[in-house]
């Protein structure tokens, strides 16, 4: 059974995970207003903008979508095609988890932009470069104000961040992007309660000790090596 099928034929559905084998270029655009929890297991790699140009969910809150490690390498999904499904379904979004999917780093900043109801984000991609230093800049809260126009902060009442990814940067920004969110009595910016990273690379010894502070002071606080 494929997912449009399933949705057209449960209206009522509101959680659903389902394995995509393969995709039909003859569907019909599916609006379902019931569905909240939606995980996408994608074993096919070609025409996935079929899928994500025919839904609109307007109910839902959580989206997972994933390429399970025994289908392959990472796929790389259609440029926008997820941010136009968001966008099109203007839904409340909470939770976001994205599991060996390629997009690129300027699409994921315009779906955290569109997505201000995010309370948590898991991005586990150690091969692609999707998690960048301008990625997190655009996470980072700025307490002087002094965002050039148009870069506003995305992603304000995240709560819960997990990154796992290839971070090609230095320590400072990860600590910025968390010493900015974390405790900072500050209006319309939520305070984080929990950052979870895996990192394929040394950190360095002041960057152990900040995290000893944090977890010390609250904060659910974890990371590994993943190379």
């Amino acid at each position: 059974m494929s997912l449009p099928w399933i949705l057209q034929e449960c209206p009522n559905l509101v959680r659903c995970t389902v394995d995509i084998y393969r995709m039909d270029d003859t569907l019909d655009d599916l609006d379902h207003a019931s569905i909240a929890s939606l995980h996408l297991l994608l074993r096919v790699r070609n025409d996935l903008d079929v899928l994500f140009n025919i839904l609109t969910l307007r109910a839902l809150q959580d989206l997972d979508i994933a390429r399970p490690f025994d289908a392959g390498s990472t796929v790389t999904l259609p440029q926008n095609a997820v941010a136009s499904m968001l966008d099109r379904s203007s839904c409340n979004l909470q939770r976001l988890r994205l599991f060996r999917v390629g997009f690129t780093s300027d699409e994921l900043v315009v779906i955290l932009q569109a997505q201000p109801s995010l309370v948590e984000l898991v991005i586990h991609e150690p091969t692609s470069p999707i998690v960048t230093k301008q990625v997190l800049e655009r996470m980072t809260h700025d307490t002087s104000q002094s965002f050039s126009m148009g870069s506003p902060l995305v992603v304000p009442n995240l709560k819960r961040l997990e990154l796992f990814a290839a971070f090609a940067f230095g320590d400072q920004v990860i600590l910025d992007l968390i010493r900015s969110r974390w405790r900072r009595d500050l209006t319309r910016v939520a305070d984080l309660e929990s950052v979870k990273l895996g990192i394929d690379r040394a950190v360095s010894s002041e960057t152990t000790a900040q995290m000893a502070l944090w977890r010390k002071e609250g904060l659910d606080w974890k990371f590994k090596f993943v190379g």
